[in-house]
């Protein structure tokens, strides 16, 4: 019998300020947006732990924004950090390599000021659609106690790092976006450890795309970027039932795949940009 499969799934929104609406809608809706994932903490805290909602600050910069705007919620904001569901990680935006260390350094003072303020974990830097990241960035995070590094780029401007020559996204093959032959090799996650100039050391979880997950049916795979209303989530009319016909189709086929293109282990971690309208169904009805 194959070797069961257990998938953790990283629910966050992703930081992209101005791409798919103007910069000032963008600020807003992450302020709406970290409302409702206070809501749907505050709706599930009692539920046991393996059911609560869980929530993950893909950068440091949205802690601040909503901070900084909503001053009044942030004793629940921190009670939400210290019950573990909610993460802050550490990187303030996805930087390109051509940051140099120095500003790099800069950049993380405020997230490690915070949180060594509020006697709170600071665990992980994620990097997200941006791909590249200067070496030092492993000395750096050690130099901060920060064990975890996180990178989910994508690969329309880019090459797989450490990957299969010619390796593609798995959603590549499924949208059909271009003419790849079935046998095309998918993009392969990886964990490493990732040694700096000088010595540091983080473990490195080389992922897949950051909304692999809404590909596979684990979130909303409701497309946004055309999508211009006041807040796109509104629009998402995909119910707890639709996502789960979706996902059990979905998943067997990419874990199948991914074994044979030569994945090793028996865990996988998903990144999801998730809507939190849907996550509020699923909530309700008591999602599988």
């Amino acid at each position: 019998m194959p070797a069961p499969q257990t998938i953790y799934v990283i629910q966050s929104a992703h930081t992209d300020i101005g791409y798919t609406h103007p910069q000032e809608q963008i600020a807003l809706m992450y302020l709406e947006h970290y409302d409702r994932v206070l809501e749907l903490c505050q709706q599930t805290a009692d539920a046991p732990e393996a059911s609560r909602f869980k929530w993950t600050c893909e950068t440091s910069w949205q802690v601040q924004h909503y901070l900084t705007h909503r001053p009044e919620r942030e004793a629940e904001f921190l009670h939400y950090v210290r019950s573990g569901q909610i993460e802050i990680t550490a990187a303030y935006l996805h930087f390109t390599d051509l940051i140099d260390p120095d500003a790099y350094r800069r950049s993380l003072a405020w997230v490690v000021a915070y949180c060594r303020a509020h006697k709170l974990p600071l665990r992980c830097a994620m990097h997200c659609d941006i791909n590249g990241w200067p070496w030092s960035l492993a000395d750096i995070l050690a130099e901060y106690d920060i064990p975890y590094f996180c990178s989910q780029i994508h690969l329309d401007s880019a090459t797989d790092p450490l990957g299969a020559r010619g390796s593609v996204h798995y959603f590549w093959l499924l949208a059909q976006i271009a003419p790849f032959l079935p046998d095309t090799p998918v993009r392969v996650p990886q964990a490493f450890w990732w040694q700096g100039p000088k010595g540091g050391k983080v473990l490195h979880w080389l992922g897949e795309h950051y909304l692999q997950g809404n590909v596979l049916g684990i979130s909303s795979p409701r497309g946004f970027a055309a999508d211009k209303t006041r807040y796109f989530l509104e629009t998402d009319r995909l119910s707890v039932d639709d996502l789960y016909a979706q996902a059990v189709q979905a998943v067997p086929r990419y874990l199948a795949r991914l074994k044979a293109d030569g994945y090793p282990y028996t865990i996988h971690m998903v990144s999801t940009g998730a809507s939190l309208s849907t996550t509020r169904r699923q909530i309700r009805a008591g999602a599988r």
